[in-house]
């Protein structure tokens, strides 16, 4: 009898993250119906996967009411370094620019 919450953790996770590898930049809730499992064990699939490297989270930061905004997920392709797609050694550019927050990681994964 399959269905919502009979899956085992590392299968949760391995669904979450094969949604999350089709759906990059969804939220828990999203990626918990992709995966057809509830949103809680998608969250937790998405700590383990942020735990151990495979999965960065981009926080969702407050709205205009003052309410938090859900959680943004991105999947993480371990690649070897390449040097010519590494950021300059200081946070500005040379215009003094700064990065907003989740601009480098949206940088690093477009170049992938």
């Amino acid at each position: 009898m399959a269905g919502k919450g009979t899956n085992t953790n590392g299968g949760a996770a391995q669904e979450v993250a094969a949604a999350l590898a089709a759906r990059p930049g969804s939220t828990a809730a999203v990626l918990a119906e992709a995966a057809g499992i509830g949103q809680s064990t998608a969250t937790k699939a998405l700590a383990a996967l942020e735990a151990s490297g495979q999965a960065t989270r981009v926080p969702g930061g407050r709205g205009d009411n003052g309410r938090r905004q859900p959680d943004h997920w991105n999947p993480l392709q371990l690649t070897a370094p390449n040097p010519e797609l590494q950021p300059a050694a200081t946070s500005t550019g040379g215009d003094g620019a700064r990065l907003r927050r989740g601009e480098l990681v949206s940088w690093k994964l477009g170049a992938l």
